[in-house]
């Protein structure tokens, strides 16, 4: 059975898509035998060895009997090496790969009409059918799982089952889009599907970056994941389901992580700013997308993606690590916080001594003091945005702005913007010695609103 193919009474044509085992067993099988346990072996070898020259001896005997060097599969399993580096290999294992002579999967659909094994189910993380949206069989209906050595002549299995009747069953559409952005990246034929629907879910312009984007949105989504979920196992496809965040990519990705972000502080949806303590895990993720601009293995698109995301109002800082914009309002709803704390806070300029010098700005950072001291400016100005916004009465404040800071003459000038980069100044200025002074001021500040409130 190691003759050339062409020696064979029946030899069907190689088809576009088709893959390496797929297409010798399927020429095998035509001819009513099974794959040969040599030949078997070297396109094992080919799929999975780790050897350079084992793999090159490999295929140069499946070469051999098949009569010719295809390109296509050259260049997928000499060339690329499985698509990834071998730093990847190392890091991944073998779960990335789909060995030959483990089992394999298969769309029984996809067979059924075209009677080809398609070189795409061959690929890591390709668990569904772009074209039927269905989850792909990796076993028989008896049971077993189905291998290139338990295959039969015609896709049958060796209990006499045709494979191509296996029942469908629908594919999470992430899983789906994942398929079809490796096939975009792989240039592989797909029945049925043209490049430009298929382009619409490029990741990057070849395989290797394509599985970089893959491992990387692998990581963000166990850092998304509650506690429950993070021990999904990577050799299934629930760990490696990225929800919609591929498609419209990469925006579509910066959506899906502001609207996440968003869910996570809409608990606290009154205040205007949000204090990111060490277990934050806004701050792990916003430390995380910061970290990625700078990697190289991503895409220049992806890179410039995730920096506006890191700069915009989700992620911005109040020039400090710790103290952000609330995730969970819009900016409109962030515009009118300030508008309504600078109008209201006019009410209180009668009562603040002014001074002709002006506010200095500290050489690190507006908030670059102890963490109590920060954590407590912050619960003040949330205090007063929500004052504000009550419309609580001023006199109700008149102690607090008798002990404020003393205010420039231009204070009265200034946007709402930089009216509450000022203040942030001169709260920063004050000595960690008057921690008191500071829970004084935020508790008469709150006091006031509620009286305000339940008057109203």
């Amino acid at each position: 059975m190691q003759h050339e193919l062409s020696l064979f009474p029946v030899r069907p044509k190689r088809q576009a898509g088709e893959s390496l085992a797929g297409f010798i067993s399927r020429h095998f099988g035509t001819n009513g035998y099974s794959m040969p346990k040599l030949l078997h072996d070297a396109v094992a070898t080919v799929y999975r060895s780790e050897n350079s020259q084992s793999r090159l001896d490999a295929w140069s005997l499946v070469c051999q009997v098949m009569g010719e060097s295809p390109e296509d599969y050259r260049r997928m399993w000499i060339e690329d090496r499985f698509t990834f580096s071998h730093a990847q290999a190392q890091r991944q294992k073998r779960h990335w790969q789909r060995p030959i002579n483990r089992r394999f999967q298969l769309c029984s659909e996809c067979m059924r009409t075209t009677g080809v094994h398609l070189a795409l189910w061959d690929l890591p993380l390709v668990f569904a059918c772009p074209i039927h949206k269905c989850m792909l069989s990796t076993q028989c209906q008896c049971g077993k799982p189905i291998s290139w050595n338990n295959v039969g002549p015609n896709w049958t299995c060796r209990c006499g089952q045709a494979l191509t009747s296996q029942p469908l069953v629908p594919a999470p559409r992430s899983l789906t889009n994942t398929a079809m952005a490796i096939a975009a990246a792989a240039n592989l034929t797909i029945p049925g599907m043209d490049g430009e629907e298929l382009g619409r879910f490029r990741l990057a312009n070849d395989l290797l970056s394509t599985y970089d984007v893959l491992s990387w949105l692998g990581k963000l989504v166990d850092l998304l994941r509650g506690e429950a979920e993070k021990n999904v196992s990577k050799k299934t496809s629930e760990h490696w389901r990225f929800g919609s965040a591929l498609e419209d990519w990469p925006m579509g990705l910066a959506s899906l992580l502001e609207r996440i972000v968003s869910r996570w502080h809409r608990g606290s949806r009154r205040d205007l700013f949000v204090y990111l303590n060490e277990h934050s895990r806004t701050l792990e993720l916003r430390n995380f997308l910061h970290a990625s601009t700078t990697n190289d293995n991503l895409p220049a698109t992806l890179q410039d993606s995730l920096r506006c995301l890191v700069e915009n109002h989700q992620f911005l800082p109040v020039n400090c690590q710790r103290w952000i914009f609330n995730p969970a309002l819009s900016f409109e709803q962030r515009q009118h916080k300030l508008i309504a704390l600078w109008k209201w806070w006019k009410g209180l300029f009668k009562w603040i001594d002014v001074s002709d010098e002006s506010t200095p700005a500290n050489t690190n950072t507006l908030f670059g003091f102890h963490q109590f001291h920060e954590l407590t400016c912050l619960m003040l100005i949330n205090a007063l945005i929500n004052a504000a916004e009550h419309s609580a009465p001023a006199i109700h404040f008149r102690r607090l702005a008798i002990t404020w800071p003393s205010m420039p003459t231009f204070a009265n000038s200034l946007s709402p913007d930089a009216f509450l980069e000022l203040i942030s100044r001169q709260l920063s200025g004050i000595s960690l010695g008057h921690r008191d002074y500071l829970r004084e001021l935020m508790a008469c500040a709150e006091r006031a609103t509620n009286a305000s409130t339940r008057h109203n």
